[in-house]
């Protein structure tokens, strides 16, 4: 999860398990999300994991400032956002 709160980047890592409810009963918005850039370099992430489904995709919730990204997309912009 990323969170953008007063100017300031929390990264935060969140772990999903079967006993959680699934993205599909949430009140949120799926993302047609293509790649992330950082710094105007694409990371290396296939789109196909931000196909919708239980558990994949990409999120947004307009009512916080939340972003919900899958975990190999998570990993990658860590990595991104470290070597920049």
């Amino acid at each position: 999860m990323i969170c953008f709160c007063a100017n300031l980047l929390k990264i935060l890592a969140i772990h999903f398990h079967e006993n959680y409810s699934s993205f599909d009963t949430w009140s949120l918005y799926s993302l047609n999300l293509k790649s992330i850039s950082v710094n105007g370099v694409m990371l290396q992430i296939d789109p196909a994991i931000f196909a919708t489904s239980s558990y994949r995709g990409a999120l947004i919730d307009s009512g916080t400032t939340l972003a919900y990204l899958p975990e190999v997309a998570y990993d990658a912009f860590v990595d991104g956002v470290s070597f920049t």
